[in-house]
């Protein structure tokens, strides 16, 4: 179970983000599958996180994270646009992830 390391929230708020980002590639492009294969890169990277697997899934710089779940995760991306690369989306705010796994 993942509710010890206080992760909850974290994959909750994450994968709404991730959600969000495969409806934007959908909205951008009309191309169902890209916007499938998106999600499910993301939600591979999510399923992966664990307090012991922190460091190895997520981008250290939480100042930075955004929209685009490469802001988030240390995937090395895919089909469907979600590459590796650092993006900064500002139509959403940032989240910060304090040491801990928590939110603020």
């Amino acid at each position: 179970p993942f509710w010890p390391e206080g992760l909850g929230l974290v994959r909750g708020v994450f994968s709404a983000l991730d959600f969000a980002s495969a409806a934007k590639v959908w909205a951008e492009t009309g191309d169902s599958e890209a916007a499938s294969n998106h999600f499910e890169a993301a939600f591979r990277q999510l399923k992966a996180l664990t307090l012991k697997t922190r460091a190895a899934v997520l981008q250290p710089e939480t100042q930075a994270y955004g929209l685009h779940p490469a802001t988030r995760y240390r995937f090395a991306g895919g089909r469907g646009g979600v590459g590796g690369a650092k993006v900064r989306s500002n139509s959403m705010p940032s989240i910060r992830v304090h040491e801990g796994g928590g939110l603020q």
